[in-house]
């Protein structure tokens, strides 16, 4: 997999916003507006991509996961009657979002 650095370059390597220090903070650290106001065209199309490829390998791990928890029935020991309540449950999924990863 590529770091979100290399995402960005493929974009434009005269970028020099440091793109995957952006993407890769912790989920509880949000970026000041003016840290995103400040960023030319380039710079914002370059974290777009790259936020865009971590929240699509976030997905992954998220469905591969859900997938196993399934599998090994964890759902049961709440009482649902499938991981995709459990889902709509625990996580607060629409039922088409728990049917899409489920599937998955």
């Amino acid at each position: 997999m590529y770091p979100a650095d290399a995402i960005a370059a493929q974009h434009d390597p005269d970028v020099t916003v440091d793109v995957d220090a952006l993407v890769s903070q912790p989920i509880d650290v949000v970026p000041s507006p003016d840290s995103i106001s400040s960023l030319s065209e380039a710079e914002l199309e370059s974290l777009i991509v790259a936020n865009d490829a971590q929240l699509r390998r976030r997905e992954v791990l998220q469905a591969l996961a859900v997938a196993e928890f399934g599998r090994r029935g964890g759902y049961l020991r709440d009482g649902h009657r499938s991981i995709a309540a459990w889902c709509r449950g625990h996580l607060r999924w629409s039922s088409g979002r728990a049917t899409r990863v489920v599937r998955t």
